[in-house]
């Protein structure tokens, strides 16, 4: 099945956002908001190729949501459209591996033009699996037969489902798992390696946050 390419629009300018739901309709579905609470859960659950956003918005932090974007979802291009770029702005973008930088006034053909160029940078969409886990089993299902974990890769595996979508950072991941016992660097990555060759799905779901952490999608 072929899944539609979803744009999400974030400004809080009504006209902006009726505008670019116009230009935009023929390069995928549009999704258009000025609530930022929403963002976190679409980018979660919805194959979001491409944001535009505004940095300077009314009403809300558009630089700390741009930060949460390029950080949690290194891998959706976002597009600031704004009109008030500075010097600073596209420091702090470039900093953050912003795909583009739109003046306000944006010219329609540049607009779509840039686009249609970030969602071909854009990486393949991957749909939603179930995951079932039995503790008891200490086993996981993921539509295609048992696999039986040992204790730890079982843990770990819960911890990253249960935080879908949201960047744990590998500190937190070790708390986690080992409390305060102190354990040797790599025993995490052992476990961790294991796991992704028992479960190779992992190596496409399980995104790596440089210096950060890891995202469960």
């Amino acid at each position: 099945m072929t899944v539609t390419s979803q744009i999400l629009i974030i400004d809080s300018d009504d006209s902006f956002l009726r505008s670019t739901r116009g230009l935009l309709k023929e390069c995928g579905e549009i999704i258009t908001t000025s609530d930022p609470k929403v963002v976190p859960n679409l980018l979660a659950v919805q194959p979001i190729r491409t944001v535009v956003i505004d940095v300077c918005m009314n009403a809300m932090n558009g630089g700390a949501l741009l930060q949460f974007i390029r950080g949690n979802f290194p891998e959706i291009p976002v597009i600031i459209a704004t009109a008030f770029a500075t010097k600073e702005m596209a420091i702090e973008a470039a900093n953050l591996h912003t795909f583009a930088i739109l003046e306000k006034p944006v010219n329609d053909e540049i607009f779509v033009s840039t686009v249609k160029r970030a969602l071909r940078h854009a990486a393949p969409y991957s749909a939603p699996i179930e995951v079932t886990l039995d503790s008891e089993e200490l086993s996981v299902n993921l539509g295609d037969g048992k696999t039986y974990l040992t204790h730890t890769e079982f843990q770990m595996l819960s911890v990253f489902t249960s935080n879908r979508g949201r960047r744990v950072a590998r500190e937190e991941l070790i708390s986690m798992l080992w409390g305060e016992a102190k354990i040797v660097p790599n025993v995490f990555d052992t476990h961790l390696g294991n796991l992704k060759k028992k479960l190779p799905i992992l190596k496409a779901r399980l995104r790596v946050v440089r210096g950060k952490g890891y995202v469960f999608s």
